[in-house]
């Protein structure tokens, strides 16, 4: 997460129920398993994405590739 630049990615939720019961987990494992695993840069797009656009995105246009 760039603080500096333009924020064109979002999540988005179903509703606040959803989004505080993801966050209320005990993260540990996820962080374990996430240490092993991929790094990712910031724009990264996984095939497992659902992308869902609005605009013309003539900010940053061809800068996202899918990996």
């Amino acid at each position: 997460y760039r603080i500096d630049d333009f924020q064109e990615s979002y999540f988005v939720i179903s509703s606040f129920e959803d989004l505080f019961a993801e966050t209320y987990k005990d993260f540990a494992a996820l962080y374990t398993k996430l240490a092993a695993g991929n790094t990712y840069k910031p724009g990264d797009v996984l095939r497992e994405d659902r992308v869902l656009t609005r605009g013309t995105h003539s900010y940053r246009a061809g800068s996202h590739a899918v990996i």
